[in-house]
């Protein structure tokens, strides 16, 4: 048999798919590592439809000096030897050199406490590196130092290429720094006396301030003088050929530094002279003036030269008999508060122009006073004089009349609430008000604030009595109003009564002594014998008669009666209220053994007020009928 050999083999004509990186090719400044053959491989990837293919990669040679790059060429071979090639190049940049550049041009602010100019790159002009065009950045202004009056900081800008090497550079920056105000030294306050005329005139520098300066030389300060008070002029540079009139004028001194820091500084100089001062005094109105009234007093205050006086003290107290508040005005315009009894003018002028009038008004006591005088005063104040002091005061007069007086006339009362006070008001200024009070009596509604009082019960009853210029007057009185008298009456009896008749009798069979009458018909009289005498209804002749009360009327006088029966009766007493025949009918008994009987009625009689008349008794006999025997 024959042998047979298969023979097999691939047939493959389809190269292979190679995938290479596209992504961190870019490796940025001076990279710690660069790409291998094994990095490129492993960064690569191939499929073919046979198998698995083979990747190799064969480096290039770097090229570049501070732009670098690199060319992989990447080649995947599957077992045909069919292949697919890929180049890879990778870039980065290789500089370990910082860039150059020199200091920017020093900066210097003129005049005095500048302000430096901001951050600038662009004053860095030569910047330059060994790959490319670098960047300039402001990186801080350094604290400021301060060497006298010279003020250095330092300015840092950095310059720096696209790897991160950088060099920093410096600005150095001055100017004049000056805050502190020149220390001036015034001379001491002066006094002195008139040279020319009426003035003052001031000759030399001793009056000249000084000045010293921390960054200004003495020579280079600049003095200027104002003056105030009696002498208003200026500025000078030197008081030297100065006019200082008469009074207190005040120099104030301006030291100026060469950065315009200032301090100022005075001193007075009081130039003595004479002044005439004079006070006028008035007063409305004049003379006698009604208690309470408002006074007015007028003060007029005149400086008759030659010398503007520099300070003048009025003196005014007021009288006691002035009260507060006193309002006052200085030359027509109202001041606050009460006058305060003295006011100070200060460089009053000479004549009519420097004149200051005072008005004070008030109100005067409700007292009377026979004589209220008031002085003004004034002072000159030292060291000028007043060569005239007869018109340093003026006095005036007055004197205060008429208060206000109540009298009263008292009506005392028969009744209860009958009483009356009649005032009179004299003196002080009418409308007059009236307030009445009493703390025991009663003041009848309405009458709180009238003039007279009318209808009082007893009592104290006082009267506050106001003028229109709001003085009081107090005035008390005591009202006696009470009703001490009882009413009066007519009672009547005594009463002398027989039991009342029988209309028709017949004997009642018994023998004697018992033997009796009785009513044949008690339908026609008393259903058993009548032994009593009867006050029938209606019948007032128990009530009293001609009923009378100085303050009360009829209907509000009480009446009480009680009838005492007599023990011969055996009945109890009956009482009653008003009169009798208000009660009535009322049984006055009788007995059956034909015996007399007295009974006692009492009246009690009370006025309205509680005054109570006399009680009165009445006896009250009640005859039996006849007794009848028979034969």
């Amino acid at each position: 048999m024959p042998t047979v050999t298969r023979v097999s083999r691939n047939f493959d004509n389809e190269a292979p798919v190679l995938t290479v990186s596209t992504s961190g090719l870019a490796l940025g400044c001076n990279p710690a590592n660069l790409p291998t053959v094994a990095s490129v491989i492993a960064a690569s990837s191939a499929t073919d439809n046979c198998g698995t293919p083979t990747i190799t990669a064969v480096p290039g040679a770097i090229t570049g000096t501070c732009a670098m790059s690199q060319t992989f060429t990447v080649t995947a071979t599957d077992d045909c030897g069919n292949t697919d090639v890929e180049t890879v190049t990778y870039t980065w940049t290789q500089d370990n050199q910082a860039p150059t550049a020199s200091n920017p041009a020093a900066i210097f602010i003129s005049g005095c406490n500048g302000t430096y100019p901001a951050p600038d790159p662009l004053v860095v002009t030569d910047e330059h590196d060994n790959c490319g065009t670098p960047a300039v950045t402001w990186l801080s202004d350094g604290a400021p130092a301060l060497v006298g009056c010279l003020e250095t900081t330092i300015r840092t800008y950095r310059v720096s290429d696209d790897c991160g090497n950088y060099i920093d550079i410096s600005q150095e920056m001055q100017r004049r720094v000056d805050n502190l105000d020149p220390v001036i030294t015034c001379p001491a306050d002066q006094q002195v006396v008139v040279n020319t005329g009426n003035t003052y005139v001031h000759t030399g520098t001793s009056w000249d301030a000084t000045a010293t300066d921390n960054c200004t030389n003495a020579g280079d300060i600049f003095f200027e003088a104002e003056l105030t008070g009696v002498t208003t002029s200026g500025p000078y540079t030197s008081l030297n050929g100065v006019a200082f009139n008469q009074g207190l004028t005040t120099v104030t001194w301006t030291a100026t530094d060469e950065c315009g820091n200032e301090t100022s500084c005075s001193f007075d100089v009081q130039v003595d002279g004479e002044a005439d001062i004079s006070v006028v005094k008035t007063v409305s109105p004049i003379g006698a003036i009604t208690a309470g009234q408002n006074i007015t007093y007028t003060l007029v205050v005149t400086n008759n030269g030659p010398a503007i006086a520099p300070e003048v003290t009025l003196l005014d107290n007021m009288p006691t008999q002035v009260l507060d508040p006193t309002s006052w005005t200085l030359n027509g315009v109202a001041q606050p508060g009460i006058w305060p009894e003295s006011w100070v003018f200060t460089n009053m002028a000479v004549g009519v122009s420097g004149q200051q009038t005072i008005t004070i008004s008030g109100k005067v006591s409700c007292d009377i006073a026979n004589m209220v005088a008031n002085t003004a005063t004034v002072i000159l104040s030292p060291p000028f004089t007043d060569p005239n002091l007869s018109n340093n005061n003026s006095t005036v007069t007055n004197s205060i009349v008429d208060p206000v007086l109540v009298l009263g006339i008292v009506t005392d009362g028969e009744c209860e609430s009958n009483g009356e006070i009649d005032i009179t008001v004299t003196g002080g200024t009418p409308p007059y008000t009236f307030e009445w009070t009493t703390a025991d009596g009663v003041i009848p509604a309405g009458q709180e604030n009238g003039e007279d009082l009318t209808g009082l019960t007893s009592g104290t009853y006082t009267v506050v009595v106001t003028d229109d210029n709001d003085c009081t007057t107090t005035g008390s009185w005591t009202v006696t109003s009470e009703d001490t008298e009882p009413p009066t009456f007519t009672a009547p009896g005594p009463f002398d009564f027989c039991v009342i008749n029988i209309i028709s009798a017949i004997y009642d069979g018994q023998p004697e002594p018992l033997a009796d009458i009785v009513p044949e018909f008690p339908s026609q009289g008393n259903p058993r014998r009548p032994d009593w005498y009867l006050v029938g209804n209606g019948s007032t002749e128990l009530d009293l008669n001609a009923i009378s009360d100085n303050c009360c009327e009829l209907e509000d006088i009480d009446i009480e009666w009680t009838v005492i029966f007599d023990p011969i009766c055996g009945y109890p007493q009956i009482s009653g209220t008003g009169q009798p025949s208000l009660s009535t009918p009322i049984y006055l008994w009788g007995t059956d053994t034909n015996v007399e009987v007295n009974h006692t009625i009492t009246y009690t009689v009370t006025d309205c007020n509680g005054n109570e008349a006399d009680i009165v008794s009445r006896n009250i006999l009640i005859r039996p009928r006849p007794e009848l025997i028979k034969n």
